[in-house]
Order: C-alpha cells, then structure tokens, then sequence
C-alpha cells in the first residue's frame, strides 16, 4: 500500500507487508528511510488530513502512525486472531484490510477473516459490527441493509464523496445513501483487474482489496 503525502517535503509512503515495514520515499532526492521494521504485519493505511497520522491496519488490529514524530501505537487489536467488539481493551479482529475514515473520530475496517465490517467509535474507544451475516462463497444473496447484509473475505474499502465501495470474494459492492449494500454491475474479468488491482496475497481467492479512483 502507497500513501503519496502531497506535502512540501514530497513524501510517499510505503506499506511493506511481508517485509513488516513502513517506509518513507522523498520524490525530490529518491531518499529512502525505514521505520520501525519488523514490528508489525502492516497492511493497509489511510491518512487522517494534514494532522500527520495515517491509520495502519495490521494482521490482527489498527495503529497509528504520526509521520511527523515517527511514533507508532497500537490503537485496538492484539497479537492474534479472533472476534470480539466492545471497549477497545477487548476487541478482536482477524486480517483488517481496508480501512477508511468515515468522520472524525470514526473509523471503519474490512475485517476480513470475521466476514464482516467493523466500525470503531475514536470517542468511546468502542467496536462495532456491520454486515455480521456470513455469505457462502457462492451464493448471490447477501445485500440488504448493513445490519443484516452478508459478506465473505471483505477486504477493500474506498469512500467516494459519500459512496462506499466495499471489495469482497468476486464483488464490489456499494453502500448507498440508504445504509444498503447492493452489488455493482459485474465486470468482466479483465476490466474488473484493470481498474481494481487484485492483492497477491488473495488472488487465488480473487477477492478485491485494492479499490482505488482512476
């Protein structure tokens, strides 16, 4: 995952996954710089405005990274797999991809391994469940209102306006005005790669994670 900072300092920065990194790459002098290695599976990252932090989904939780102070702490989660909502001192997730932020202090993630949306209140340091319904992998059905749709392998998020895409197993979905999800017209396959870039990590699944606006 890239964030490209659009700052004066012409940063980009990088999410390494297996390598468990974040790097920073300065466009101007091609200067590389890492930080903190070997800390955490990182997988995906949104920023938060010009405040300097980028929230960081990792294998089993979310962090934040200030690129300002370098600092790096571990808002929810822990070191393994599970499900819980609730304080954030409780909470489990299981591979939180895609996250985005909704509002401020408000943060939603594509729990991935617990099939469902996770919604998380920066206030009331509390969790949340969306779509905690389980669709069979092969099944059609599953759309409907966001306390009672079904997803299998959610994995990417990308807000549009006010137009949640929602990645899952073979589907992007969209949450309308109404809090429905419904499914997006189906691509073919090779369109659907083009504009939606395909994670190696899930390709033998071919779910979307990467959801990005061209």
């Amino acid at each position: 995952m890239i964030i490209d900072l659009k700052s004066p300092t012409q940063d980009i920065i990088i999410a390494e996954r297996e390598g468990k990194t974040l790097r920073s790459l300065n466009k101007r002098t091609k200067y590389v710089k890492t930080f903190h290695k070997g800390v955490l599976k990182f997988l995906n990252m949104v920023q938060e405005g010009v405040s300097g932090n980028i929230f960081v989904t990792f294998e089993h939780g979310l962090a934040v990274w200030n690129y300002h102070t370098e600092n790096l702490n571990i808002l929810v989660g822990s070191s393994s797999a599970g499900f819980q909502d609730g304080p954030f001192s409780v909470a489990q997730f299981s591979i939180p991809r895609g996250v985005v932020i909704l509002k401020e202090n408000v943060v939603l993630l594509a729990d991935r391994g617990n099939n469902r949306l996770r919604l998380l209140d920066m206030k009331t340091n509390t969790t949340s469940s969306f779509c905690s319904g389980f669709r069979r992998w092969l099944s059609a059905s599953g759309h409907g209102n966001l306390l009672h749709c079904k997803l299998y392998q959610p994995c990417g998020l990308h807000l549009v306006k006010d137009k949640l895409f929602v990645g899952e197993y073979q589907r992007i979905r969209l949450v309308t005005g109404r809090l429905n999800l419904v499914y997006l017209p189906k691509f073919s396959k090779t369109l659907m790669i083009f504009l939606f870039t395909n994670s190696q990590e899930v390709i033998p699944y071919n779910s979307y994670c990467d959801l990005v606006e061209i």
